[in-house]
């Protein structure tokens, strides 16, 4: 551009500075010619535009050619393909208008793909990620023309079946991230919430089936025709999982009441251990709470754990109040010898089995009798928790 400054501007023209920019910006605006900025075309509406035509420190780095625009043929083709691909009939048919479509077609699907794969793919194992990929990377080799206008439409048109073949693969793709992806992010959830907790329904083959299920669709690769059914699917697992679940919040009920029960027993009624029995029940009451408010299984199973050691703990200190010796010790004379006492569980005394007959009842209680003399033998005392 500066040498045009200078050339029209010296003898014989003696043009002015700004009669030669405005007569260049005409030439923009009707298409005979382009102006490039770095190398990048300069659009008509691009604000710096003026600055390149007039700014000294500017007009050196623009140069100004002869446009060479695409052939009528090309232009009439990729309307009539923009209109068959797009469903859309409004589409300019000057170059300037024509380009500016298509580019603009082109990036916001490029933007599109890239936030699926940025925003969406990288939160889970969505369905046909490579799909969206190819997608992506059609839209960029398209684009990769686009500061040349002749060869962006030739590129464009030589992709048509490979633009007609990806946007059809994406609708289904559109269409699980509009309408279905809710549903298949619940399924992944409770799949996970699952993982763990999958031998509770070892013996229940009908919620063990629709487990798999779950996991068969989520693993298709194309799973949008099945993604209607996982929400039976799932309301017949979360019917099945609360069943248990109230199952084993009466069960740990059952061994709250119990383990209050031996802690109260072993006390007795106005012992010396009345405060700590009291501090046992208010915490025992702090895990009745837990269990009403407890949503998983194995939350359940380890609070019945839990109780058990805190029940043992208790029954521990209470015992060790019981025995506590009041009297005060001469002097000189020997401190008694504390007791040692072994502390037992009544599921390691009594273990689990069926009994059917008086002969059966003997030989299990005489199994019990030889477990606790053995185990008298080497201590002090026994305490059955």
């Amino acid at each position: 551009m500066g040498d045009v400054q200078r050339r029209y501007q010296a003898v014989p023209y003696g043009w002015r500075e700004i009669d030669i920019a405005a007569l260049v910006a005409r030439l923009i605006v009707s298409q005979k010619i382009e102006i490039r900025y770095g190398g990048a075309v300069v659009g008509k509406d691009d604000k710096n535009l003026v600055r390149y035509l007039r700014v000294k420190s500017e007009i050196d780095k623009a140069s100004v050619s002869r446009r060479i625009a695409p052939s009528e043929d090309d232009m009439r083709k990729t309307v009539k393909f923009l209109r068959d691909w797009l469903g859309q009939m409004s589409i300019a048919e000057d170059e300037d208008g024509l380009l500016t479509f298509v580019k603009d077609t082109l990036t916001a699907r490029l933007q599109r793909y890239e936030n699926l794969l940025t925003a969406e793919y990288s939160r889970d194992r969505y369905p046909q990620k490579e799909v969206v990929i190819s997608a992506r990377d059609l839209m960029r080799d398209i684009l990769s023309q686009k500061n040349d206008n002749v060869a962006l439409l030739k590129r464009l048109l030589a992709k048509q079946d490979d633009l007609l073949d990806s946007t059809e693969d994406m609708e289904e793709i559109e269409a699980f991230f509009k309408s279905q992806r809710t549903i298949f992010d619940a399924a992944r959830k409770l799949q996970s919430d699952l993982q763990n907790e999958r031998d509770y329904f070892v013996t229940d083959s009908d919620t063990n089936g629709k487990i798999n299920e779950i996991s068969a669709i989520l693993g298709m690769p194309k799973p949008y025709g099945r993604i209607k059914d996982l929400s039976d699917l799932m309301q017949g697992i979360k019917i099945a999982y609360g069943v248990l679940l109230e199952q084993k919040k009466e069960e740990v009920r059952g061994i709250i009441t119990l383990c209050m029960g031996d802690v109260h027993t072993l006390a007795g009624v106005g012992s010396k251990a009345n405060d700590e029995v009291k501090k046992s029940d208010d915490r025992f009451s702090e895990y009745k709470q837990k269990v009403t408010d407890a949503t998983s299984l194995t939350v359940l199973d380890a609070m019945i754990t839990q109780l058990q050691n805190y029940k043992d703990q208790v029954c521990k200190r209470v015992e060790s109040m019981l025995h506590e010796d009041p009297a005060p010790h001469e002097a000189g004379a020997e401190k008694p010898k504390p007791q040692k006492i072994v502390q037992v569980r009544r599921y390691d005394v009594f273990p689990v089995k069926r009994l059917t007959s008086k002969d059966d009842v003997d030989a299990y209680l005489e199994g019990i009798r030889k477990k606790l003399y053995d185990t008298l033998e080497a201590n002090d005392g026994i305490q059955i928790n």
